[in-house]
């Protein structure tokens, strides 16, 4: 039975009680809006920093610096307690330490300034870059450091052996240079004071830059010093850069397979659960309504659980660098492609089906398809997609995306549609 505490006032003491309800109530919805306030805040400072983990207190990441800054505390414990990554806050800087669980992944290249991957060549040229820079003054040349590249290249035998060269001579080995240094430009490592470096290119010209020290120092992120590994071939060196071993005790081990769950699941688009460990996916299958409700209130990802994996959707859409749908001719020969293999995926009814789109589809009916696709839309799509060479091009980055975003797999040169992908079907008009 509910009891009305007004009975027995009068009409002044009933007023001045209804006032004080209202201003309670008033008050709690302040702190409850003020908490919503703050959490909103957390989310976009964490957001900030999984899109880019080095954070520059200037330009035009000034306004996420400062907020990873006033909520750093609670990003640290959060970050220490499910990832195990740390954060590092400096006066020019906010650096988030991730270690990778998938160093295989070969989906997230380096682009240079026309959006194309790095060779292997740029690739070595940028570690190369990064360990003269070390030995820099505050300001620098491209010339001098070319020169200096040359004399390590010149006389390292490992470098010598793998048949990498670079001379000021070629004009190839100056655009390579020009590239990686544009690249941590972007970054901010280096920004340049005069000079033009496409005159540096052309070997007509040079260019000053100003090294700052800060973002360079924070660029290795590794859980082992490089100088530390034993002689390793690539992948296992790769690999046991951010290896950590298995801890003895139970809740140290539970903590492990935490930290690697979490990191995975915001990492990938998609975690498959056939991709996981027998020890993974049991702590998974145990924990995952805590593991996925601490993820939603840390960045505001949503969880989609399938049969076959989990999936975190963004509803603000700024945490991933490839979109589907996009528009434009790449865009839309992904969308249609992805529509196509997923039919390809659900009509795998029977076992022998099933058994052949499992295996992977040959290269030669995808190239097939995107003649079709070409020839349907070529009205609408850019210039030229008659050519071979262009329509291939197209297929190879639509590929790729799809590959990125965890919608297919590519297994000794064929094409999986992975489950994922069924979600991209075309619907009949009403």
């Amino acid at each position: 039975m509910a009891i009305d505490i007004t009975e027995g006032m009068g009409a002044n003491e009933v007023l001045s009680h209804s006032r004080a309800g209202r201003s309670l109530t008033a008050a709690a919805r302040l702190r409850q809006a003020a908490s919503e306030s703050e959490l909103v805040e957390r989310q976009a400072a964490l957001r900030a920093l999984l899109r880019q983990p080095i954070l520059p207190a200037v330009g035009e990441t000034a306004d996420d610096y400062r907020l990873v800054w006033r909520h750093a505390e609670a990003l640290r414990l959060w970050l220490m307690r499910m990832t195990g990554w740390t954060l590092a806050l400096h006066g020019e800087l906010a650096r988030l330490r991730k270690t990778p669980q998938v160093c295989e992944d070969v989906t997230r290249a380096a682009r240079d300034a026309n959006g194309q991957p790095l060779t292997r060549r740029r690739y070595a040229l940028l570690c190369l870059l990064l360990a003269v820079l070390e030995g820099e003054d505050r300001q620098t040349t491209l010339s001098q450091v070319a020169e200096r590249i040359a004399l390590v290249a010149g006389g390292t035998e490992r470098l010598r052996n793998l048949g990498f060269q670079f001379d000021l001579i070629s004009q190839d080995c100056r655009r390579d240079l020009v590239c990686t240094i544009q690249l941590l430009v972007e970054v901010g490592v280096m920004s340049r004071d005069d000079g033009d470096d496409q005159e540096f290119i052309r070997g007509s010209g040079d260019a000053l830059y100003r090294i700052h020290r800060p973002m360079l120092a924070s660029m290795l992120c590794v859980s082992r010093g490089p100088s530390t590994l034993p002689p390793l071939e690539w992948p296992e060196r790769l690999m046991t850069l951010h290896e950590c071993d298995m801890p003895d005790s139970d809740e140290a081990q539970n903590r492990y397979l935490r930290h690697r769950l979490i990191t995975r699941l915001l990492e990938q688009p998609v975690v498959y659960f056939d991709q996981l460990t027998e020890r993974e996916l049991a702590y998974l299958t145990n924990q995952r309504n805590y593991l996925l409700r601490e993820i939603e209130a840390a960045t505001g990802l949503v969880p989609e659980i399938r049969r076959e994996g989990i999936a975190l959707l963004d509803k603000i859409g700024d945490l991933s660098d490839i979109s589907l749908p996009e528009a434009g001719t790449l865009g839309h020969a992904t969308l249609l492609l992805a529509e196509w293999l997923a039919a390809k995926l659900r009509s795998a009814a029977s076992d022998s089906a099933a058994s052949a789109v499992g295996s992977g589809i040959e290269p030669t009916a995808v190239e097939e398809r995107m003649v079709e696709l070409a020839m349907e839309h070529r009205e609408h799509w850019k210039r030229g997609v008659e050519q071979p060479s262009v329509r291939q091009a197209i297929l190879r980055e639509a590929l790729d995306r799809l590959e990125a975003l965890g919608l297919i797999e590519i297994r000794r040169g064929r094409i999986v549609p992975r489950p994922a992908i069924a979600r991209y079907a075309l619907e009949n008009a009403a």
